[in-house]
């Protein structure tokens, strides 16, 4: 789906802030496939964004050390990173003009949908892929018991102010 998965994984290893800043112009840099197959990947990922929504953001957040597994962490870590950037690619090109078919529609339109429920996010001045990537970095802020979390939310939060700066 993305020549990014390295990237994305190992990001998480990178001990000072320059390289973290070069992993992620890494995992920025590589295109987006765009296969058939893409935009289902990208459904599951979202499905899998949505549970902690459905169940509650709050409740989630603080339970998440007891109720998840540090695979858990690693599967949201890379459904949110696929999802955001395939939102931040077609943010990017509906800004040179080129409208969203219908299954992009629908996507684009269940990510609103779920940041709507989840009032700490509501953040419409910036781009859709950083407000849901600063919305899924809390998930990893209040969960200390494995050490990586917090790194996986600051990584998110950086993330996210590439996609912002790129929409501007």
């Amino acid at each position: 789906m993305t020549r990014a998965e390295s990237a994305s994984r190992g990001m998480l290893f990178r001990m000072d802030e320059n390289e973290n800043e070069q992993a992620i112009q890494q995992f920025l840099s590589e295109p987006m496939e765009w296969t058939k197959y893409l935009n289902r990947a990208v459904s599951v990922a979202l499905e899998g964004i949505l549970i902690p929504t459905r169940i509650g953001s709050s409740l989630v957040r603080k339970t998440a050390a007891f109720t998840w597994a540090i695979e858990h962490a690693f599967a949201g870590w890379d459904s949110i990173l696929l999802l955001t950037k395939w939102l931040h690619a077609k943010e990017t090109l509906q800004r040179r003009g080129v409208p969203l078919d219908e299954a992009d529609s629908q996507i684009v339109k269940r990510v609103r949908d779920m940041l709507a429920e989840d009032i700490e996010s509501d953040d419409s001045d910036t781009s859709l892929s950083a407000t849901l990537t600063r919305s899924w970095a809390g998930f990893y802020d209040d969960t200390w018991v494995w050490g990586v979390t917090p790194k996986m939310g600051m990584m998110l939060r950086q993330l996210a102010k590439h996609y912002e700066n790129t929409a501007k």
